[in-house]
């Protein structure tokens, strides 16, 4: 274990005391900053040590934006609420994955793009919408997403 991350898993984890969720993700993000992301091995003996499973420990970092298990460049997030969903949002996330081999919840051959779906973007009228690195994009088409991603490349 690297010097650094044994330093920052034993200042968090204390001798026969479970780890508050708090502490947990503090932990994670503090690894992240000093990995880029929160590997599987590191992820293995954060488990090993705090003595919970390695698929909570996913469970948490899937469930925090911040925190990521993967590196990548670029996060892309389709709307999948009821008015994006009318409007096609399934039909991008197809195109995402057969055109462009990014698959959802998965980081893409190369490390470039992390695709997710996220609830209601609050912009139901202009959707279909995409957000990526917090820039939204309406109305996307086929045509365009490939432009938009092109621009990100």
């Amino acid at each position: 274990m690297e010097e650094q991350i044994r330093e920052i898993i034993e200042y968090y984890t204390k001798e026969g005391e479970t780890i508050s969720q708090e502490d947990l993700v503090n932990m994670l993000r503090e690894i992240q900053d000093v990995k880029g992301c929160i590997p599987a091995a590191v992820q293995k003996q954060v488990a090993e040590v705090t003595k919970m499973k390695e698929t909570f420990l996913a469970a948490v970092i899937k469930r925090y934006p911040s925190l990521k298990a993967e590196n990548y460049r670029h996060e892309i997030q389709i709307c999948v609420g009821a008015g994006c969903s009318a409007k096609g949002s399934y039909d991008l996330l197809k195109i995402l994955e057969k055109k462009w081999k990014i698959r959802q919840g998965e980081v893409s051959e190369g490390g470039r793009f992390y695709l997710r779906t996220s609830g209601c973007m609050k912009q139901c009228a202009k959707g279909p919408n995409m957000m990526i690195d917090g820039t939204v994009y309406h109305q996307v088409t086929e045509e365009s997403l490939g432009e938009i991603l092109k621009a990100y490349r």
